[in-house]
């Protein structure tokens, strides 16, 4: 499933960047969101490498 404010992303991804964004570290957003840290990760790192964000991804 894709978010409808970004086509590139799924909703779950949009969801974690947004926390990023805000500073959360990913253990504050695994348990936002119910997710472990790691998925977390995993989440960024797919959508830094789907908006090629070497910065953000440097963070994953």
């Amino acid at each position: 499933m894709t978010s409808q404010a970004n086509n590139l992303h799924t909703t779950r991804e949009h969801d974690v960047m947004i926390l990023v964004a805000c500073g959360a570290s990913d253990r504050q957003i695994g348990l936002q969101l119910f997710i472990s840290p790691w998925t977390v990760r995993h989440y960024v790192r797919h959508a830094c490498v789907k908006a090629s964000d070497r910065q953000t991804c440097l963070r994953a």
